[in-house]
């Protein structure tokens, strides 16, 4: 199911990140990594916001329609 891929893919973008912070030190330019380490964390939460608010649509029209 799309959902499940969506959620798996940004499971492993999640660890990606992860394993880049935990790596961070062995870079010369730390400073570049940061910044990409952040973008990355924007982008993650970005995406993250939009798979709830898609995950959360059929509990909404259902409130919706009982009303």
């Amino acid at each position: 199911m799309l959902i499940d891929e969506v959620k798996k893919e940004l499971n492993d973008l999640r660890n990606l990140a992860d394993e880049l912070e935990a790596m961070q030190s062995n870079f010369i330019d730390q400073e570049a990594v940061s910044t990409v380490l952040e973008e990355l964390d924007m982008q993650i939460n970005s995406l993250e916001d939009r798979y709830n608010s898609f995950i959360s649509i059929p509990y909404w029209y259902e409130d919706w329609v009982n009303e």
